[in-house]
């Protein structure tokens, strides 16, 4: 009994730890000052296992920080600017994923023959959600971004998410990730990501997704 004890002190302890972490991070981790020098964190956290041991709080926390650095260069004068409305796009899987995933080929295709979907997997496993963030010339969303072309490199990834907070989350996981792998000749000049929810390979809801933060420099997009 007295390991038992032992082991249930021991676990409490971890859970005030992580608790006090995400608190930290929330409150002073992505309020540390940055500079246009200040690198981002990089295509090394691809890595899935740390992507999904982030708290929704450490995502929000990493997204304003990303955020920051690129105002920062923009500041300072940095070349190449693109002025974006990302859009992150969830399918589930099932029957009507793969219709999905070929019609986001010819989408990407279109828009550059560098991109495309051949790396995505063919199946989900059940429960999974497929996300995409596309990323758009600023101004608009929904039908008014029919003809146009993808203005900068997307990104995918996928993970269990049955809830609209699990989906919400992985979402912003994906925004996480893209505003990270930014190459540093690059300056983005975003407005807050809007999220579109597919079932049967179509459009079932859009919404906003400010991820949590007030640092996006553009305003929202017209056509919600």
């Amino acid at each position: 009994m007295k390991g038992a004890g032992a082991d249930v002190r021991a676990g409490l302890g971890w859970r005030v730890k992580r608790l006090a972490h995400c608190v930290a991070m929330r409150l002073f981790g992505s309020r540390r000052p940055v500079t246009a020098d200040t690198p981002l964190e990089g295509a090394q956290e691809m890595r899935p296992r740390r992507v999904y041991d982030l708290s929704a709080n450490e995502v929000r926390a990493s997204i304003d920080r990303a955020l920051r650095i690129l105002q920062a260069r923009q500041d300072a004068g940095g070349p190449c600017a693109h002025e974006l409305q990302v859009v992150v796009q969830a399918c589930p899987a099932g029957e009507h994923y793969a219709r999905w995933r070929k019609e986001r080929n010819r989408l990407m295709a279109r828009s550059s023959k560098r991109w495309g979907t051949g790396s995505w997997p063919e199946r989900l496993p059940s429960g999974d959600v497929g996300i995409v963030l596309l990323p758009y010339p600023a101004g608009r969303v929904g039908p008014a971004l029919a003809a146009a072309k993808i203005a900068y490199q997307p990104v995918f990834l996928n993970g269990h998410a049955q809830t609209r907070a699990a989906v919400e989350l992985l979402a912003m996981q994906a925004v996480r990730l893209w505003l990270h792998m930014t190459p540093d000749e690059d300056t983005l000049v975003l407005a807050p990501p809007v999220l579109e929810e597919f079932q049967r390979a179509r459009v079932q809801r859009r919404w906003l997704l400010d991820c949590g933060v007030s640092s996006w420099p553009l305003p929202p997009p017209d056509g919600l």
